[in-house]
C-alpha cells in the first residue's frame, strides 16, 4: 500500500507538468497573437492617416508616419515569423497540439471568424452606403478594411478566449 502512494504522486506530478506546459504554450500563443494585432495596427494606422491627410500634413510628419508604417511592417513580419515557427513546433508535437487546440479552442476560433466576417460586412456596407455622399480616399478605405480583416478575428478570438 505504501508503494502505490509514490506512483500516484508521480502520475499527478506528470499530469501537472503536462498541464503547466500546455498553459505556458497557451500564454505564449496569446502573447504572440496580441503582438501580431498590435504590430499590424502599427503598420496600417500611419498609412491610413497618410491616405486621409497627406496633403494637410507637413513634410516631416509625412516622413515620420511613413517610417513608422515601415517599422510596423517589419515588426509585423517578425511577429508573423515567430507565430509561424510556434505553429511549426506544435506540428512536431501532436500530443501538445491536440491539448492546445482542443474542441473549445476550435469552436472559439470559428466563432471569432464568424464575428469578424460580420464586422467586415458592416464596414463594407458603411463604405458603400456613405460613399456617394462623402468623398473617401480609396486607399484609406482599402487599408482600413485590410486592418479589420487581419485584426478582427484575432481580437475576437482573444476576447472569447479570456478565462
Amino acid at each position: 500500500m505504501t508503494d502505490a502512494m509514490p506512483e500516484a504522486a508521480s502520475v499527478d506530478t506528470g499530469a501537472s507538468q503536462v498541464i503547466q506546459v500546455i498553459e505556458a504554450l497557451d500564454r505564449a500563443r496569446r502573447r504572440m497573437l496580441i503582438l501580431v494585432a498590435v504590430t499590424c495596427t502599427l503598420w496600417f494606422a500611419p498609412q491610413i492617416v497618410l491616405a486621409f491627410s497627406a496633403d494637410l500634413l507637413p513634410r516631416v510628419a509625412v516622413v515620420i508616419l511613413t517610417l513608422a508604417g515601415m517599422a510596423g511592417a517589419v515588426a509585423w513580419m517578425s511577429q508573423m515569423w515567430c507565430y509561424h515557427r510556434f505553429q511549426q513546433r506544435l506540428l512536431e508535437r501532436p500530443d501538445q497540439r491536440r491539448h492546445l487546440d482542443d474542441e473549445r479552442v476550435r469552436a472559439l476560433r470559428l466563432q471569432a471568424v464568424y464575428r469578424a466576417w460580420w464586422v467586415l460586412a458592416v464596414a463594407v456596407a458603411l463604405g458603400v452606403g456613405i460613399g456617394p455622399f462623402i468623398d473617401l480616399p480609396h486607399m484609406a478605405v482599402l487599408l482600413t478594411l485590410l486592418l479589420l480583416a487581419v485584426n478582427a478575428p484575432i481580437v475576437f478570438f482573444l476576447a472569447l478566449d479570456r478565462d
